[in-house]
């Protein structure tokens, strides 16, 4: 890319969701602790109302990115994608002393 250019998203996430790139770990992706459960249990296809959840659940995720000028991938444990909790807590204290 060049200067004049930018970002939106990786391109990989218009052939293939979130939840795909995970379940093959060619791409770290955030996932909700439903989609997590159904990655440790090798569900390969999930139903509608999972993929809506799990929407709001990143979109959550992006929105605390935006706040805290973080990425949110670190909220993750890799290996086990583990949501780590304690990194959450305290990027929600950082917004809360920054923004109030």
């Amino acid at each position: 890319m060049d200067e004049t250019t930018f970002k939106l998203f990786p391109l990989q996430l218009i052939h293939r969701s979130g939840y795909e790139l995970a379940a093959s770990r060619e791409r770290d992706s955030l996932v909700s602790p439903e989609m997590i459960i159904a990655l440790r249990c090798g569900e390969g296809r999930l139903d509608d109302e999972l993929y809506l959840k799990s929407n709001v659940f990143v979109l959550g995720f992006i929105m605390l990115e935006c706040a805290c000028l973080q990425p949110s991938l670190e909220c993750y444990e890799r290996d086990t994608l583990d949501i780590l909790d304690k990194v959450i807590r305290e990027r929600l204290e950082m917004c809360r002393q920054f923004y109030s």
